[in-house]
């Protein structure tokens, strides 16, 4: 199984259902019902069991061989948290932000830049309307709420904690 960066949680499921490890919706389940935070230093139980998909960005983004008959949601999570542990041991520490507005900001500008020259920019911005205390106003933050991967107008008024126009 590959899963390139950027990918949520959504696509993981889809993709594990589409090669037939799983019934569409149990990776998603399975990340739901995630209890395991103390094993994960990095993980603060409060921060992600808020979330509509909790553990999203930290399942870090690989290959992965899987054994289609003993494939198992929970050790994939592991596997895949395990990994973004031993990648995250090797960076160095930066105390001005805790790792999960690292990771959530990172996720954002992911979603909401198309271009690799265009990341330090839009990150700058980002950093600077948080830091602030502005709106974000990044549209790509709604599509965490999309299946669809389109955002509307109604989507935009929407009252919801993932619309960084109003929130």
């Amino acid at each position: 199984l590959t899963v390139p960066e950027g990918s949520t949680i959504v696509d993981i499921d889809k993709k594990l259902a589409e090669i037939g490890v799983i019934p569409s919706g149990d990776f998603i389940a399975a990340t739901k019902a995630f209890n395991n935070y103390d094993q994960y230093p990095f993980l603060q139980r409060e921060q992600h069991q808020n979330l509509i998909h909790p553990l999203e960005g930290f399942l870090f983004p690989d290959t992965y061989f899987l054994d289609a008959q003993a494939f198992n949601s929970n050790a994939l999570i592991e596997t895949m948290l395990n990994n973004f542990s031993d990648k995250i041991s090797t960076l160095e520490n930066d105390q001005t932000r805790d790792l999960f507005e690292v990771i959530t900001m990172a996720s954002i500008i992911e979603k909401e830049v198309r271009t690799s020259k265009d990341l330090p920019i839009v990150a700058g911005i980002l950093w600077k309307r948080l830091d602030e205390d502005w709106q974000l106003g990044a549209d790509a933050t709604l599509l965490y709420l999309k299946a669809d991967r389109s955002i509307n107008a109604a989507d935009l008024a929407e009252d919801s904690p993932y619309n960084t126009r109003k929130n």
